[in-house]
């Protein structure tokens, strides 16, 4: 089986190629930016792998000269993905870890007071948050790390990637394919530290693009078996206060989205994981931390009370049976409203202000 790479940073790409990230397939070419991929690339390859950024750009580009969604790999969403999982075993320090959804991956590692390791994901639920956790103690139990930061939004408990329903919403789409090929194959390797739920695989997954990317999985080396990961490029902190305004409009569908995510079932599957978290961190000595992140003045008035009552209810709940430190930030106040760059995540600017009131508020 062939394939072809495609990428324009040539020291990022060698490094990758040299990793032995996919052992059992032959390079039939490197391209860069300056030659686009064409009907030939499309005879001679299996696959087209993207290993640089625009990626939806390059995505829509293939698509066009006739490739198949099941023949292009997004590298740059998956190397991403299990690079941290890969790291966990090499000899560095990680005194901390930090799991949850895409707002967790605003907290930056580099300005907190300790060794900090961030294996949060856009659209990682609960379930695959505690399975990290266990595979962070298998392997660090030499040295286990001090603190775990849990990422969570008001809504976690009422979201299980597995029951993601099809979307025909082009844009939704076209997010999902960024996102879920990593999303994918961190649960192919880790759902094996899954001990609470009856969840064992992605195989009866509704979505039909989980089956092709459980597919893609099979080119890349398991990140859990040995060390081969390059360093990724730094997080480059540009703080561009110019910026195009959201819309708040957008805001308040957002909210009022996610506040129809009220899944009974969800909800006992997840206490029951969050329940069996707090009890694995503690048990090993790991000082749990939630952190649920600030919010939008629009997007609160346009979220359910219902489910903010829901969330802390069950956090009240927890603190009796647990203890952990809780900074519950959702309507602080903390962010500014123009320091938002969507409808709910922070940008640079705020990332950084939150990250540093997280060093300061924590008791380390």
């Amino acid at each position: 089986m062939s394939k072809l790479v495609y990428l324009g940073r040539s020291e990022i790409r060698e490094k990758l190629i040299n990793s032995e990230l996919f052992p059992e397939f032959e390079v039939t070419e490197i391209t860069d930016q300056n030659r686009m991929v064409d009907k030939s690339d499309l005879n001679r390859n299996d696959y087209v792998l993207i290993l640089v950024d625009p990626v939806k750009q390059l995505y829509n580009n293939l698509l066009e000269q006739g490739f198949k969604e099941s023949q292009i790999v997004n590298v740059v969403c998956t190397y991403g993905a299990i690079h941290g999982i890969n790291y966990l075993l090499s000899s560095s320090p990680i005194e901390l870890f930090i799991t949850g959804l895409s707002y967790a991956r605003g907290i930056h590692e580099d300005l907190l007071p300790v060794e900090a390791l961030n294996l949060s994901y856009a659209g990682q639920d609960l379930l695959l948050d505690y399975c990290i956790a266990r595979h962070v103690i298998e392997t660090r139990k030499a040295n286990l790390p001090k603190y775990a930061i849990i990422g969570l939004s008001y809504y976690s408990f009422n979201y299980e990637f597995i029951k993601t329903q099809p979307s025909t919403n082009n844009e939704i789409n076209s997010t999902r394919w960024i996102t879920w090929p990593g999303l994918v194959c961190r649960y192919r390797y880790l759902l094996k530290y899954n001990d609470v739920t009856p969840i064992h695989d992605l195989s009866s997954h509704q979505a039909p693009d989980v089956s092709i990317y459980l597919e893609h999985t099979k080119l890349y080396k398991s990140p859990l078996e040995s060390l081969y990961v390059v360093p990724l490029p730094k997080r480059i902190k540009v703080i561009n206060s110019e910026m195009k305004p959201f819309p708040n409009e957008r805001r308040v569908e957002a909210a009022i989205r996610v506040s129809r995510k009220y899944y009974p079932d969800s909800i006992t599957v997840n206490v029951r994981v969050l329940d069996s978290y707090l009890s694995l961190l503690i048990d090993n000595n790991i000082k749990p931390i939630i952190v649920v992140h600030p919010q939008h003045s629009e997007y609160i008035k346009h979220f359910s009370p219902h489910m903010v009552e829901q969330f802390r209810a069950t956090m009240r709940s927890l603190k009796t049976k647990y203890e952990f430190q809780l900074f519950d930030c959702f309507d602080s106040g903390l962010i500014n409203d123009c320091d938002y760059k969507d409808a709910d995540h922070l940008n640079m600017k705020a990332q950084i202000e939150f990250t540093e009131y997280l060093s300061q508020v924590i008791e380390w």
